[in-house]
C-alpha cells in the first residue's frame, strides 16, 4: 500500500513488516527461528527504554541496598550494607544463576518477601533504566557475575566485616590490643638450690630411628652384605636368584629404615 494513504487502526503496512522481517533476519538466511525472533523484540523493546545518567544509577542502587537491608535483615539472613551477592540470591527467585526484568521488578514491588517499593519510592522508568545498564550484553538476563560488576562501580560496597568473620580470621583480638603493646614475657621460675624439678619429657620424633631400630638396622646391613659377600660370583647364581638378592638388599640396607622387618627366607638355585 501507498504510505501516503491514511493508516487505520491496528493495521500494519507492508514496508513495516519488511522492516522488521530485515531486522529479525540478521542472518539473511530467510528463516527465522523463535529464538532470534525473541530476542530481536527484546533489543526493539530494550531500545526504548531510557539511558540513565551515572549519578541516577548510583542513587537507585543506593535505594535499592538500602531496601534490601531493612528488608532481609529482619529474617536473620545477614545482608549488609554492599553485600550485593546476597542481594542478587533474593532478586533470583528461580535459583538458576540469572536474573530477568521480571523477577527484578516482582521482587522490587512485592510486599513480602519482597522490597516493597510503590512507583512513588521507584518509577518504572527508572527500572528499566537500571536493567538496560545491567544486562551490558543484550542477552534479556544478568548473571552474578554482571550484577557484581556493576554494582562495584553503582553501589555502595561492604567496606566492614561482620562479628562473625572478624572471629573466623582472628581480627577480634587485634582489634582490642594496641598496636604498640608487646605480650608480656613469663617471669623465669628461679630454681632453688636441693629441690628437684622434674624434666619435661621431650615428643619423640617419630620419623627418626631410635637405638633400638638403629640396632637392627646395622643387624640387617651386615646380614644383608654377608648374602652379597656370599653370592659375589653372580655367575653362580640365575636371574630369578639375583632379583631375590637385590631386593632383600634394597629393602634392609636402605638409608632411613624406620622400622625392622624380619628377614624374609628366600631360596636361591644354583645353576647347573
Amino acid at each position: 500500500k501507498d504510505s501516503k494513504v491514511p493508516r487505520k487502526e491496528g493495521e500494519i503496512k507492508e514496508e513495516e513488516l519488511e522492516g522488521l522481517w530485515a531486522y529479525v533476519d540478521h542472518d539473511k538466511s530467510g528463516e527465522v527461528t523463535i529464538d532470534e525472533f525473541q530476542h530481536a523484540c527484546y533489543l526493539l523493546i530494550l531500545d526504548d527504554w531510557p539511558v540513565l545518567q551515572k549519578a541516577t544509577l548510583q542513587r537507585i542502587c543506593q535505594q535499592l541496598n538500602d531496601a534490601c537491608v531493612h528488608e532481609y535483615s529482619k529474617e536473620g539472613s545477614g545482608v549488609t550494607d554492599g553485600n550485593w551477592f546476597k542481594i542478587f540470591g533474593h532478586f533470583d527467585t528461580d535459583e538458576s544463576g540469572r536474573m530477568g526484568f521480571e523477577e527484578l521488578e516482582g521482587v522490587t514491588r512485592m510486599r513480602d518477601p519482597g522490597l516493597n517499593l510503590s512507583e512513588a519510592d521507584l518509577t518504572l522508568d527508572e527500572l528499566r533504566g537500571l536493567w538496560r545498564a545491567l544486562d551490558v550484553d543484550f542477552s534479556g538476563l544478568v548473571d552474578v557475575d554482571e550484577f557484581m560488576h556493576f554494582m562495584k562501580d553503582h553501589g555502595p560496597q561492604m567496606h566492614q566485616l561482620t562479628e562473625y568473620s572478624k572471629q573466623m580470621r582472628g581480627l577480634e583480638s587485634r582489634a582490642t590490643t594496641p598496636s604498640g603493646a608487646t605480650k608480656e614475657k613469663k617471669p623465669k621460675v628461679e630454681k632453688k638450690p636441693g629441690v628437684y624439678y622434674q624434666p619435661k619429657q621431650k615428643k619423640r620424633y617419630t620419623g627418626r630411628p631410635n637405638k633400638a631400630e638403629a640396632r637392627g638396622a646395622a643387624l640387617a646391613f651386615s646380614t644383608a652384605s654377608a648374602f652379597v659377600d656370599t653370592f659375589s660370583d653372580l655367575a653362580k647364581a640365575d636371574d630369578g636368584s639375583k632379583a631375590l638378592l637385590r631386593r632383600y638388599a634394597e629393602t634392609h640396607i636402605s638409608g632411613s629404615v624406620p622400622r625392622v622387618r624380619k628377614p624374609t627366607p628366600i631360596k636361591l638355585s644354583k645353576r647347573k
